[in-house]
């Protein structure tokens, strides 16, 4: 059994999200990814994203349509909107939507408009360009509940981390004591630092949508990853809970939690999440433990949860579990523990496949064989790793795919600009609608070293 100990905390990319109770959802959101692609050096600027939609209800669904816009950080509209028609979707049914559009710029963050069964609607958002879905809640009478839409940050020399967090108030209630809590971890997700003071005035007004500017001074210059959340008085003590996003370690973790209270005055908590094995190996027995502090880091709580079945390679299984009696709690750790799993044949995700490194003192970048999907989009997947002693940001790779004779089809760009730190590894996927057919593709890149 391999045991791991990591400090959860609200992720950067995924939004704040609680409720006094759960909320009515018809549709469930998932596997949103894009690519970027451009016919020249000078060209369109295509991107194409994905989006599943399945339809959760025990119900079927009528006349669905699904409306994308793409938004910077702080919501202002880049390009959009963009509508496909998803038709009826009997109980259960899934479909994958594929939006295409020309001339989009960068964007770091997006919304997803459903409408259905003649003019009934679901908002859903994601608050940076790679975020997953989430739906945006209705507004909570008698409550605070302030969310986290989008954001804009930087980092300067002198250590100096800044930005605007793009937020609103679910809730009817003004938010007091708007606090903003930002936390730095290392590679492996120690925490390095930890800061918070008010966001703004410290207050915001039911109902309201506003971009709101933040500075702290001092933040270490060399980190793994950070995350952002918010606090506020009276919100409910679950709000500290929701959050999460993968890494890109070769590791069993999980994210994207949701909580909500079952009903009203309970002390139950139900929480939905991901557990995403990044091993090279299926494994089994995969065992959640979260560990509840007060104030003075006493042990309030001690809850555990197995996730049934083996997980393949790669794959991302959804779980769901309900936490009795929680009571009053300060900040809480997760404990992981999992074992090889005694039948390998358990199906693994389609991840890097073939694709190998040479491990060589370099960036190196692989590439699996290109797949067409069920709405004639080609997939290409890759996986990038920073062999070099320096951290590096700013990957700009450009893939070429020709025809039998050599000629250019198309070409397509994606730029992965999040640093990446000395033997860090990343996948990514490049998606083009004008690329099926090729016979082969080429590719070069290049990237920013940080001294």
């Amino acid at each position: 059994m391999k045991y791991v100990v990591a400090i959860l905390l609200a992720a950067l990319v995924s939004p704040l999200v609680f409720c006094a109770e759960e909320p009515v959802s018809v549709f469930k959101l998932s596997g949103w990814s894009y690519g970027r692609e451009r016919k020249t050096i000078t060209g369109s600027n295509r991107v194409t994203a994905t989006v599943t939609v399945r339809n959760g209800s025990k119900a079927a669904v009528t006349d669905v349509a699904a409306t994308l816009t793409y938004t910077t950080g702080t919501g202002e509209k880049v390009a959009g909107p963009l509508v496909q028609k998803g038709g009826t979707m009997k109980a259960g049914d899934s479909k994958t939507l594929t939006f295409v559009a020309e001339f989009v710029p960068a964007f770091q963050s997006y919304t997803i408009s459903l409408q259905y069964n003649g003019g009934k609607k679901e908002e859903w958002f994601g608050n940076s360009d790679v975020a997953q879905p989430e739906m945006k809640p209705e507004l909570m009478k008698g409550e605070a509940n302030v969310v986290i839409l989008g954001k804009e940050t930087s980092m300067n020399k002198n250590g100096t981390f800044s930005g605007t967090v793009h937020v609103k108030n679910e809730g009817t209630e003004e938010a007091k004591n708007l606090q903003l809590f930002i936390v730095f971890f290392d590679l492996r997700k120690k925490k390095v630092k930890d800061w918070n003071g008010p966001l703004g005035t410290g207050t915001l007004a039911g109902g309201v949508d506003k971009n709101i500017p933040f500075s702290m001074t001092g933040a270490p210059i060399n980190y793994g990853s950070f995350s952002l959340k918010l606090n506020n008085d009276d919100a409910p003590p679950e709000a500290a809970l929701s959050g999460g996003e993968f890494s890109s370690a070769e590791e069993v973790e999980f994210a994207h939690f949701k909580f909500h209270k079952p009903e009203s005055g309970s002390a139950a908590i139900k929480v939905e999440a991901q557990c995403r094995n990044g091993q090279k190996v299926a494994v089994d027995h995969v065992k959640l433990e979260m560990i509840f502090f007060d104030g003075k880091r006493k042990e309030v709580k001690r809850f555990s949860h197995e996730v049934p079945g083996a997980i393949g390679v790669g794959e991302i299984k959804d779980v769901a579990f309900e936490i009795p009696g929680l009571p009053a709690y300060e900040e809480y750790e997760q404990q992981i523990s999992f074992g090889k799993a005694a039948n390998p044949s358990a199906k693994p995700a389609a991840q890097k496949g073939a694709m190998k490194f040479q491990n060589k003192p370099d960036v190196e970048i692989v590439f699996g064989s290109p797949t067409v999907n069920s709405d004639k989009v080609l997939e290409l997947k890759g996986a990038v790793r920073n062999g070099k002693s320096v951290a590096v940001k700013e990957i700009l790779i450009h893939v070429s795919f020709v025809k039998a004779d050599g000629s250019e089809l198309t070409s397509v760009d994606r730029m992965l600009s999040s640093t990446m730190k000395p033997n860090e590894e990343k996948e990514f996927i490049f998606y083009s609608d004008k690329a099926v057919g090729a016979a082969n593709f080429t590719f070069t890149f290049k990237f920013v070293e940080l001294n």
